[in-house]
C-alpha cells in the first residue's frame, strides 16, 4: 500500500465550484512530489484534504494506512496534531507571542512546550537570534521560517 492513496476524489466548494474533480494518485513513503498547476486548478484544496483541514465531499483519500475521508472530527484533529506539519502562506503567527512562544504553542498542542527544543529548531533554521522577537519585529522570511520550525518541531 501506497502512503497515501487518493481515490476519485472530489470537493466542491457552494455545491457547484468543483476544486478537486475525480483525482487519483499515489505517493510512496519517502517519495517528495511537486503540486503545481494554475490558479484555481485546486492545489490547496488537495493540499488542505491530506493536512485533514478540510473534507472531500467524494473518493477516498489514505494516508499511512488512516482513511481522511471516514474518521470523526475528533479523530481528525489528532491527525493533524500528531501526524501534520503545516507551514501557511500567510503564516499564522500568534501577534503577541514570540518566535520561539509561536513554536512552542505547537508542541503544547500536540504533548509539552519545551523551550530549550523550540530555540534549536529556530536555530536550525537561522532564527537563534531572533527566539525573543514579535511577528511584526520580523521579516516576512523570518516569519516563513517560523512556520517551518513550528511545522517540524513535533516530527510529523
Amino acid at each position: 500500500m501506497a502512503f497515501v492513496e487518493a481515490e476519485d476524489l472530489s470537493r466542491k466548494y457552494d455545491g457547484t465550484v468543483a476544486a478537486l474533480e475525480g483525482v487519483t494518485f499515489q505517493i510512496e513513503r519517502g517519495e517528495w512530489i511537486a503540486v503545481m498547476g494554475p490558479s484555481g486548478s485546486g492545489k490547496t484544496t488537495l493540499l488542505n484534504v491530506l493536512g485533514g483541514l478540510d473534507r472531500p465531499d467524494g473518493g477516498r483519500i489514505m494516508v499511512d494506512g488512516c482513511d481522511l475521508s471516514a474518521i470523526s472530527r475528533q479523530e481528525l484533529i489528532r491527525y493533524r496534531r500528531e501526524k501534520v506539519g503545516l507551514v501557511f502562506q500567510q503564516f499564522h503567527l500568534i501577534p503577541y507571542l514570540t518566535a520561539v512562544e509561536n513554536v512552542m504553542l505547537a508542541q503544547y498542542l500536540h504533548s509539552t512546550a519545551d523551550e530549550a527544543e523550540a530555540s534549536e529548531a529556530l536555530k536550525r533554521v537561522g532564527l537563534g537570534h531572533r527566539l525573543r522577537h514579535l511577528p511584526s519585529q520580523l521579516s516576512g522570511g523570518e516569519k516563513q521560517r517560523v512556520c517551518i520550525a513550528r511545522a517540524l518541531i513535533n516530527q510529523p
